[in-house]
């Protein structure tokens, strides 16, 4: 998939993850934070938070019962 014509860094990543989240679309985030992961960048604080908010957004409440 990649990130055409940006940097590859947290900030990048989280960019597009929080877009994807604020949109209801939590599937096409969910493939950014698999690819952030492959490429050994570390998420941050800040990609959770958009992560928890997406789900919570779709109504997906099965996060909070681990």
């Amino acid at each position: 998939m990649g990130i055409k014509g940006l940097k590859h860094d947290v900030v990048a990543y989280n960019t597009m993850i929080g877009g994807f989240c604020r949109i209801g679309q939590v599937g096409r985030a969910e493939e950014f934070f698999g690819e952030m992961g492959l490429s050994g960048m570390e998420s941050s604080c800040v990609t959770f938070e958009h992560l928890i908010n997406g789900y919570y957004k779709i109504g997906d409440v099965r996060l909070w019962s681990f």
